[in-house]
């Protein structure tokens, strides 16, 4: 798979030969352990002065505070 941030939902189906079938599904997060979020504006003007703000995401407890 290429490089994926998000969610997938992961589905099986499965059978055996005495005509029993089952299915399951499960949405699983897919990302980092750290993330980085920057907001961008929509539009800048030529000689515009642009603050960028940046959000961290730790995903893993062990980089919580």
């Amino acid at each position: 798979l290429p490089p994926y941030i998000g969610s997938v939902k992961v589905m099986v189906v499965a059978g055996n030969g005495n005509n029993a079938f089952g299915n399951t599904d499960k949405v699983i997060a897919v990302r980092k352990p750290l993330m980085i979020l920057a907001t961008l504006p929509r539009v800048v003007g030529p000689g515009e002065n642009v603050a960028l703000p940046v959000s961290i995401l730790p995903w893993i407890q062990k980089l919580r505070m």
